[in-house]
């Protein structure tokens, strides 16, 4: 007789996984209109809440996306910086 398989034990309480996705579709409106520091802040929150579940890793993933490309923007400074030098290169 075949025995009755059990269900595994989520790492994460289902109140705390409802919660989770309750802000995670929060994040995801704010990201929609642009509100990247709300979206930002409620994907902290999903990641202290719930960081072994899904809404957990998909706001690692998105945290990880609204960080600043480093790559743009040293080479914004250095476009400004280059274009400063320019101009004082030829006032001087």
């Amino acid at each position: 007789m075949p025995e009755p398989e059990e269900k595994p034990a989520s790492a994460v309480p289902d109140h705390k996984l409802r919660d989770a996705r309750e802000l995670r579709d929060q994040a995801d409106a704010a990201y929609a209109r642009g509100d990247y520091a709300q979206a930002a802040e409620l994907d902290r929150q999903i990641v202290e809440l719930a960081p072994d579940s899904e809404p957990g890793g998909e706001a690692r993933k998105e945290l990880v996306n609204l960080r600043p490309d480093r790559v743009a923007l040293y080479s914004g400074l250095f476009a400004a910086a280059l274009y400063i030098v320019g101009w004082i290169v030829a006032l001087w």
